[in-house]
């Protein structure tokens, strides 16, 4: 007898299925049962979760089954990368008025400018230490010191506390 192996532990017997057409049902219904299996296993985690309305933005895709945690993490990333696009839009926007409130010259503006771009240069350092401290631990830490920066941001008084803040605090967002 001709036996087809699927896996070490599942053997069918090739005589018995009739149709070519059988055999694929059987290996597509043993394929469903495995992956019910690792879902099960990461049900461990929590439930999956799924957002009702995001099936109407068909353009997006389906997205994947995830857990709340992970939909929950998943808007927290999406915030901070909100928010450090408005930084970088509105620094653009409003530059004229802060220049005006912080008495800032048209020579020292650039620099300035050019000093609170760099921060997203040392970024990679902090975010190497994920593997140190763990991710959870260090999207914490970037998160709330991004805005604490962003606060003495709001309360500077020169040109100076202006780029130091803005320095640190691009430097703790795109980590």
């Amino acid at each position: 007898s001709k036996n087809a192996i699927i896996d070490e532990d599942k053997k069918i017997d090739v005589d018995v299925l009739e149709d070519p057409k059988e055999s694929d049902e059987f290996l597509a219904s043993e394929n469903r049962s495995e992956k019910k299996g690792d879902s099960a296993s990461l049900a461990a985690d929590g439930e999956k979760y799924e957002i009702p309305w995001l099936k109407y933005l068909l353009f997006l895709g389906i997205p994947p089954p995830l857990t709340h945690r992970q939909w929950m993490v998943f808007a927290l990333l999406s915030l901070a990368g909100f928010f450090s696009v408005y930084d970088d839009v509105l620094r653009a926007v409003c530059i004229e008025d802060i220049q005006k409130s912080l008495r800032i010259n048209d020579k020292d503006l650039p620099f300035a400018i050019t000093i609170i771009r760099c921060g997203a240069i040392p970024s990679f350092l902090l975010t190497l230490m994920a593997d140190m401290i763990g991710r959870r631990p260090l999207l914490l830490v970037t998160i709330s010191m991004y805005t604490l920066c962003t606060a003495f941001t709001a309360i500077s008084f020169d040109i100076y506390w202006f780029t130091i803040s803005q320095f640190f605090g691009k430097l703790f967002l795109m980590a």
